[in-house]
């Protein structure tokens, strides 16, 4: 909603209280939808945590979100109710 409501000059202010632009909520948001893509597509496949985590799921985005750790563990067992609704919004 944010990025289809703000414009390039919109300030936004994250949950740690830092200011963030456009471009950074976009490239949030596709880390998101990735990495909980993938969450969807380890369970609906039978995998386990360990199994997602082997797959060095968010390689792509560490250099600039930095340990993925604490993210991984708090997402997978977040959207394990939610991997239906999830998978119909990826496939948008």
């Amino acid at each position: 909603t944010l990025l289809a409501i703000g414009g390039d000059d919109t300030r936004i202010f994250a949950s740690t209280g830092a200011e963030v632009n456009k471009t950074f909520l976009q490239a949030q948001k596709d880390m998101l939808v990735d990495i909980i893509g993938q969450i969807s597509t380890n369970y609906y496949s039978g995998g386990t945590f360990p199994e997602f985590v082997a797959t060095n799921p968010s390689a792509v985005f560490d250099a600039q979100w930095g340990d993925p750790r604490l993210f991984l563990t708090t997402a997978y067992k977040s959207v394990e109710w939610h991997t239906g609704d999830i998978r119909r919004y990826i496939r948008r």
